[in-house]
This record gives structure tokens, C-alpha cells and sequence, in this order.
């Protein structure tokens, strides 16, 4: 007994979540394609201090890609720029045009260091009802004055951070209504972005391959939106050619509030709940998974390939139960085991695999963190999953 307790100890103290702080060497390889798996109305969890996140059980959805370009201009490259990313800038509620966001990852700091900004020719019409009037965007690039840092190191619980930078986008306009004819103008904005790092623990994600292992990882609220003006040769722009355009001096756009968990070894998040203009209070409109470089579960675990478990909730209350599925390549019985934090059993149980299985807790189980454990026919530790009653 005294072995089997040691044992088992053992396994558990690499599943407890500490606080983790991560540096600049832990977000290896930004120029990358990261894979995202997404969902929709997902609940957002409510508290971020030593928790375990489970979202390996989600069905199948849609992916995309996020794609983070090494940067081969030496105007960038030597003031440190490592890669940029295409991303869009809002003029009004119906036009956007592309910029270029140029990333520098040093030991201090991600930070946004500079714009690119491709030549583009947009055509006024649906404004202003004439198809020779035009917004046209010449090639131009510069580096920031001051960054807008998307991480600062090292990262930990507690930190905050905020920042922000002043953009100018050059363009030249033309109205006829108004007597413009390729007259200078400019779209200046600031970028402005809070971090606050709300707290750890360990969390799990659905990839394309199955489960994920349990990574330990920081969470990260992150607040940012820009403030516009606009100006017309070199004046600000005249209310009523604001009002042709429907946008106003001082107005906020890119409005991107969203939670973020990082984990060691991936550049860009592990998993994120986007609320974009809804506040943090509100439910979130989209939640993505990062599975790039994601190890699968039954791949650490010890568990033959094509079989992995699945527990949930992880997080419940005294006398509730918890949902078991062992997906394996053929039907068997396992047996599984509830333990106290302390390694005490204090509930034994049998299921079958590829069958969903509700397991109900003893009421005595106490508050704090305790362990499910799966044995196969031969009394062997296959599995072990922390769960949290609270």
C-alpha cells in the first residue's frame, strides 16, 4: 500500500497547475500558420486563479488560419522587426482597408513596431453616387514612435500593462461634389491596448487528432481599440464631408476585447474567448483553439494509439456528478476511481469503453482538488484526470 500510495503521488504532482511565468524563449518560431479551431457560444469561465479549463469534449467545427509572415524588408528587419501580420482598419462602419502590422519579439517585449501599408484604389460610389470619385492609398511604411506591446516579459500572474501608439495612413481623395481632386488627406489613429493577467492554471483543447494533453497556462484580458481623426490638406477634415462619409473626429473603431491562455512553446495563443465590442461581462461571441504543436492525449498517456479519455466537468459541486467516455478501438471494462487529494479511494465504480458513463461523487468529498483514476483488467494506472470541487 505504501508503495502504491508513493506512486500515485507521484503522478499527481506532475498534474498539479502552479503559477507558471513565461519569458520571450518560451514563444518560439513566430513566422508560422497557426491552425484554429473555433466555436460559438461557448460560456466563458468566471474564475482564472488555479483552474483547471477542460474544452477537449467540444464537437467538430470550422478552422482557419492565422498567418504571421518572416519579414524580409531591411527597413524593418534592421531595427529588429521579425514578422509582420495582414490584418484590416476600419475607416467607417462599411469600409476598411489593409495594413500590414509589423512584430518585433525581443527578451523584453511582442510588440507592434511598425506599418506596411500596400498601395490600394477604392472607388466612392456607394458614397457618394459618382463612379470617378476615388480613395486612393499609396505604397508607404514607417516604425512607431512608441509600441503597442501585446506581451511584455516576464509574463506572470498579476502583471498589467497598457500602451499605445499614434498611426498615420496617407491617402489622396477625390469628391467631385466637394471640388477635390486628388487632394491630400490623412487617416490618423491611436492603437491603444490594455493587458491584465487575470490568473493560471491547467487547461485542455479539442484538436484535429483528439484531446490535447494538460497544459499549464496564463490568462491574459486583453482590452484594445483605436481613436480616428481625419484630416484634408493638412486641416481636419470639414463636418460635412465627415458626415458624406459617416464617420466623425474622435470616433473609436477595432473595438477587440478577449480573453487569452498561453502556454509554453506556441508563438500565438493556446485558446482565446473573443467578445469584441461586448464588454467582459457579456457572453463572448467566439471562442478559438491553437493546435498547433498540441501533443494528444493518448500519446503522453501511455494509452494505446486511437484511445483517449474524456472527463467533464472538471469543475463541480459537492454530491454532483461527473460524465466518463474511454473512446478505445474495442469494448472493455475498466474500472474507475475516485480519490481523495491525499490519495485515500473513496469510490470505485465500472465502466465500459466507448460508452458514456455518469459517475455520482460521495457527498464527504471535501473542497480542493481530487483525482479520477482509470485501471485496465490488469489493475494498471492508464489514465488519471484532476477534478476540482468547489
Amino acid at each position: 500500500m505504501k508503495i502504491l500510495f508513493t506512486s500515485l503521488f507521484i503522478s499527481f504532482s506532475v498534474i498539479l497547475s502552479a503559477q507558471i511565468k513565461l519569458n520571450a524563449s518560451d514563444f518560439p518560431n513566430p513566422a508560422d500558420t497557426f491552425h484554429l479551431l473555433s466555436w460559438q457560444n461557448i460560456a466563458k469561465p468566471t474564475n482564472f486563479t488555479n483552474q483547471t479549463w477542460n474544452y477537449s469534449t467540444l464537437p467538430n467545427t470550422s478552422t482557419s488560419d492565422v498567418i504571421f509572415v518572416k519579414e524580409e524588408l531591411e527597413d524593418f528587419t534592421q531595427v529588429g522587426i521579425d514578422v509582420y501580420r495582414s490584418v484590416s482598419k476600419n475607416f467607417n462602419a462599411d469600409f476598411l482597408y489593409y495594413i500590414d502590422i509589423e512584430f518585433d519579439l525581443n527578451d523584453n517585449a511582442l510588440s507592434e513596431k511598425g506599418l506596411y501599408i500596400p498601395e490600394q484604389r477604392y472607388g466612392l460610389t456607394s458614397f457618394t453616387g459618382n463612379n470617378k470619385d476615388s480613395l486612393i492609398i499609396p505604397l508607404q511604411g514607417y516604425i512607431f514612435m512608441n509600441t503597442v506591446d501585446h506581451l511584455r516579459f516576464p509574463l506572470e500572474h498579476k502583471k498589467s500593462w497598457a500602451s499605445q501608439s499614434r498611426r498615420v495612413t496617407e491617402f489622396n481623395l477625390t469628391v467631385n461634389a466637394f471640388n477635390l481632386k486628388n487632394v491630400p488627406a490623412q487617416h490618423v489613429w491611436r492603437s491603444i491596448r490594455k493587458d491584465t493577467i487575470l490568473g493560471f492554471g491547467t487547461m485542455q483543447i479539442l484538436t484535429e487528432n483528439g484531446p490535447s494533453i494538460s497544459y499549464d497556462v496564463l490568462v491574459d484580458r486583453i482590452e484594445t481599440h483605436a481613436i480616428d481623426s481625419f484630416y484634408l490638406a493638412g486641416q481636419p477634415a470639414p463636418l460635412t464631408l465627415l458626415n458624406g462619409f459617416n464617420i466623425s473626429q474622435g470616433q473609436k473603431t477595432n473595438v477587440g476585447n478577449r480573453i487569452n491562455f498561453y502556454r509554453k512553446d506556441l508563438f500565438y495563443y493556446f485558446a482565446s474567448f473573443f467578445f469584441g465590442s461586448r464588454p467582459f461581462t457579456a457572453q463572448p461571441t467566439d471562442f478559438f483553439a491553437c493546435t498547433n504543436g498540441a501533443q494528444i492525449l493518448s500519446s503522453t498517456e501511455g494509452i494505446e494509439p486511437e484511445q483517449y479519455l474524456t472527463i467533464y466537468p472538471t469543475i463541480l459541486s459537492q454530491g454532483e456528478s461527473i460524465n466518463v467516455l474511454l473512446h478505445k478501438n474495442h469494448d472493455e471494462d475498466f474500472e474507475v476511481n475516485v480519490l481523495h487529494s491525499e490519495g485515500k479511494l473513496m469510490q470505485s465504480s465500472t465502466i465500459q469503453s466507448n460508452q458514456l458513463t455518469q459517475v455520482f461523487l460521495p457527498n464527504q468529498m471535501e473542497n480542493g482538488i481530487h483525482f479520477i483514476t482509470i485501471r485496465d483488467n490488469d489493475k494498471k494506472i492508464i489514465s488519471t484526470q484532476k477534478i476540482v470541487i468547489q
